[in-house]
């Protein structure tokens, strides 16, 4: 599962709608002249997952009635292996997410019932509906998928030397270690009697 492509709307330094921009799986790398943009990428991903109030990331160059968004597609998302997904299986279409967060209300009919959609929550495309929803439990599900800890070059040692379980390097430590736990070598060494005396 990765982040295939992004689309921004009037957000921080960026007036206007973007053009989607694509990602690779693996390590992607931005790379530009300073004060281009490259950390509004990051701000980006974060207001999608967890939120945030217009005004804080609206374009300087906005009027207050302009609607700010950022939107993501996911790809080669699998609902066996992320079982955080399970009950969300009729949004994944061909492997792919669909996530918006937009200022922009509306309101649309989701399961016979009138749901106002805001910027208070994430919002999953269902292909069938053609319509963006928010179907309870999502945005606490896709906070648990995906959990975004960047490292700014402004940041200091102190705020990622800590290897506590909330902090970004207690993250890290703790997805290469579940790998490792689960690797042929580490089961073999795992077994082996001089291993466990």
């Amino acid at each position: 599962m990765y982040i295939k492509a992004m689309k921004i709307q009037n957000f921080k330094s960026f007036k206007g709608a973007l053009p989607w921009f694509e990602f690779t799986t693996g390590i992607n790398y931005i790379v530009e002249n300073n004060n281009a943009g490259k950390t509004t990428i990051f701000k980006a991903l974060e207001f999608l997952i967890h939120g945030g109030n217009k005004s804080e990331v609206l374009c300087n160059s906005c009027e207050n009635n302009e609607d700010v968004m950022v939107e993501v597609l996911i790809d080669d998302v699998s609902e066996s292996q992320e079982a955080s997904l399970k009950k969300y299986n009729k949004y994944i279409n061909n492997g792919e997410l669909r996530l918006k967060r937009s200022s922009k209300e509306e309101t649309i009919e989701q399961n016979g019932k009138n749901v106002t959609l805001t910027i208070r929550k994430i919002q999953i495309w269902n292909e069938t509906k053609q319509q963006y929803e928010n179907p309870t439990g999502f945005d606490t599900a896709i906070r648990k998928l995906i959990d975004i800890s960047p490292i700014y070059a402004d940041m200091h040692n102190e705020d990622y030397q800590d290897f506590g379980t909330t902090k970004i390097t207690g993250k890290i430590v703790r997805a290469v270690t579940q790998n490792f736990q689960k690797s042929d070598d580490y089961l073999t060494l795992k077994e082996n009697p001089k291993f466990q005396e």
